[in-house]
């Protein structure tokens, strides 16, 4: 009866073992994402102040049109490097999603599988003592 205990304790060991594992991967998967966020965050903060800006140099009549022109093209400018960084957001947090359901699916297996492996070991005990 001894070694049942034993054994049941080596199956909780394992699946802590495998949490402990999948929370780690999970964190440090989600810090790309969330690096990835702020990154986008910074940028759309630096095109709402451009855009800001060009408003109030449009409306001062100071402003030559020059300064106007180089003002929008650096609106422009953000505006592409914002939307392509929407879109590489967007594919940090899909491939993110990806590996994170493949290697939850995988400790999945692996715990089954040494439940399964536990099951037999004790079926197998049943029938040595019959």
């Amino acid at each position: 009866h001894v070694s049942q205990h034993r054994r049941g304790d080596s199956l909780r060991d394992f699946e802590q073992k495998v949490l402990v594992q999948l929370k780690k991967f999970l964190k440090g998967e989600m810090l790309e994402a969330k690096e990835q966020k702020k990154k986008h965050s910074r940028l759309r903060d630096k095109l709402e102040v451009a855009r800001a800006d060009l408003e109030t140099a449009k409306n001062n009549k100071k402003t030559t049109d020059e300064k106007k022109k180089e003002m929008e093209k650096a609106c422009a400018d953000l505006k592409k490097q914002f939307d392509e960084s929407k879109y590489e957001t967007h594919s940090v947090f899909l491939d993110c999603a990806k590996r994170n359901e493949l290697v939850i699916a995988q400790s999945m297996i692996d715990s089954f599988e040494a439940m399964y492996t536990y099951h037999l070991s004790c079926v197998q005990w049943m029938e040595a003592k019959l």
